[in-house]
C-alpha cells in the first residue's frame, strides 16, 4: 500500500504559503502518514518483533495492541544530505531505517516498507544549498510473513494413562470319571480389559498400545503366558478356562504384569503398566512325579542250605497321596539289581515271584556282571507292588548281598 504521495512540493503535503520551512512541513507530513500506516499494519510489526531471538509470543502480541491504541513513536524516517551544486541522487545517501519504539523495545520497520523515493528542494539564500531527503513511500507484508503468526496451531501433547489393576477368576473345571474334561471351551475374560481403558489425548489422536512385557510377581520378565492374548484394538484377553490354570489351587492368587507403550501415532510414545490377579478355583489337574524303593538282601538271610530267599515282596509309595493326590498311574518302571561282595564264582539270581513281572528269563548277577536293570512290564505296579525270589549259590559267602530297587514314574490327579 502507498501510504505517501511522492513529489512532496506539488503534493498536498505541502503549503507553499505556510509559514514553516519545507523540511518541518515534510517531515511533520511524513511522520504523519507513515505513523497511520503503522497503526493499520500493526500486525505485521509485531510478526517483525516475534521473529527477534528470544521474544516470547505474548511480548509480540502486547506490541500489536500498543501500537493498535497509537502508544508509540517513530524515529530514523529519513536519510538527508546537502550540495551546493544540486540535487543529490538518492543511490549516494544511506538508506534510512525507519524504527518503531514502543513498550521499551526498538522494532525497525525497514522489511515492510517500499517504494524509496527521494525530495530535494534549494533554499532561498544567497549561498543556497540544495537539500535532498530519501523515505520510503509504501508498505508490504514482511519476508515470511504468516497471518497466523499470533495464533499458531497448538503443539501435538503426548497422550496420559494411569496404572491399571484386571482381576479375574479362574473357570472351575469338570470332569467326567475317566478325568476328561467336560467345559474344555475358551472362556475369554474381556470386560474391563483394555489396555486403553482411562487413557487419554489431549488432542484426540487415535491410541494403539506395542511392545508388551510380561512379568511375574517378582517383575522377572517371563514369556507371554499361553492364556493370555491381546488383539490388535489393545484389548487383554485371559482364557479363564486355560489348563495352564488348572493346578492353581482354590482361593490363590496368581499375580503377573504386562508392561507396554501407548502411541499416539504423532511422534508421543508413553509406558504403562497393568497388572493382573488372577485367583484360583477348585477343580483337579493332571501332574507326574518319580521315585525310587529299594529292599537289601544278604546270603546269611537264608535259613536254608541252598541259599533261597522267596516271596520278597518291594512295595511302591506315592507320597503326593498324603498331599490330596489320587488316581495313581505308573507310566514307567524299572526293576535294577546290584550284588555286593561275590568273587569267583559265586552267583546270585534274582527271577520273577508268584507274578511275571519283569519276564525274559532270571537276573544272574557275578563278580563280572555286578548290577543289572530290567523294565519292569506294563501293568506290573497296578497293584503298587513287585515280588521276586532271590537265590544266593552255595558258594556264595553270609556276607555277600543283592540290593533290589524299582524307579517308577507315574501320573496322578490333584484337587487344585
Amino acid at each position: 500500500m502507498d501510504f505517501f504521495t511522492t513529489h512532496f512540493l506539488s503534493s498536498e503535503y505541502y503549503n507553499s504559503n505556510s509559514n514553516a520551512s519545507i523540511q518541518g512541513q515534510l517531515s511533520s507530513s511524513y511522520e504523519g502518514a507513515l505513523s497511520d500506516a503503522v497503526k493499520q499494519l500493526a500486525d505485521y510489526v509485531g510478526f517483525i518483533y516475534s521473529e527477534q531471538p528470544g521474544v516470547s509470543l505474548d511480548d509480540a502480541k502486547a506490541v500489536v495492541e500498543a501500537i493498535s491504541a497509537g502508544q508509540f513513536q517513530l524515529t530514523g524516517l529519513q536519510s538527508s544530505a546537502q550540495s551546493k551544486t544540486g540535487p543529490v541522487d538518492g543511490n549516494l545517501i544511506q538508506d534510512p531505517d525507519p524504527t518503531v519504539l514502543v513498550n521499551g523495545v526498538s522494532i525497525s520497520i525497514k522489511d515492510m516498507l517500499g517504494g524509496l523515493d527521494t525530495e530535494s528542494w534549494k533554499d532561498a539564500g544567497k549561498n543556497g544549498q540544495w537539500h535532498t531527503r530519501e523515505f520510503y513511500t509504501s508498505a508490504h507484508e514482511p519476508h515470511g510473513y504468516d497471518p497466523d503468526w499470533a495464533n499458531p496451531p497448538k503443539a501435538n501433547e503426548a497422550p496420559t494413562a494411569s496404572v491399571l489393576h484386571f482381576n479375574a477368576t479362574e473357570t472351575q473345571s469338570t470332569y467326567d470319571a475317566a478325568h476328561v474334561i467336560s467345559n474344555g471351551a475358551v472362556d475369554g475374560h474381556t470386560p474391563f480389559m483394555s489396555l486403553l481403558e482411562g487413557a487419554s489425548d489431549p488432542d484426540g489422536d487415535v491410541l494403539t498400545t506395542s511392545g508388551y512385557k510380561f512379568f511375574d510377581e517378582a517383575h522377572n520378565e517371563i514369556a507371554q503366558p499361553g492364556y493370555i492374548t491381546i488383539d490388535g484394538n489393545g484389548n487383554l484377553v485371559i482364557d479363564q478356562n486355560s489348563r495352564e490354570l488348572d493346578d492353581l489351587k482354590e482361593g490363590v492368587h496368581l499375580n503377573l504384569s504386562v508392561e507396554y507403550n501407548i502411541d499416539d501415532g504423532h511422534g508421543h510414545a508413553i509406558s504403562n503398566t497393568a497388572f493382573i490377579d488372577i485367583v484360583g478355583t477348585a477343580d483337579i489337574y493332571k501332574a507326574s512325579g518319580s521315585d525310587y524303593v529299594e529292599q537289601e538282601h544278604l546270603r546269611s538271610d537264608s535259613d536254608n542250605g541252598g541259599g533261597n530267599l522267596n516271596g520278597n515282596v518291594l512295595s511302591i509309595v506315592f507320597d503326593e497321596a498324603q498331599n490330596g493326590g489320587f488316581d495313581f498311574t505308573v507310566t514307567k518302571a524299572t526293576l535294577t539289581a546290584t550284588e555286593t561282595g561275590l568273587t569267583g564264582n559265586e552267583k546270585i539270581t534274582i527271577s520273577d515271584g508268584t507274578t511275571i513281572e519283569f519276564g525274559g528269563g532270571a537276573i544272574n548277577l557275578d563278580a563280572s556282571t555286578t548290577t543289572k536293570p530290567v523294565p519292569l512290564l506294563d501293568g506290573a505296579l497296578n497293584d503298587n507292588k513287585v515280588d521276586y525270589n532271590v537265590g544266593f549259590n552255595g558258594q556264595t559267602d553270609p556276607t555277600d548281598s543283592v540290593t533290589v530297587g524299582v524307579k517308577y514314574d507315574y501320573d496322578y490327579w490333584h484337587w487344585a
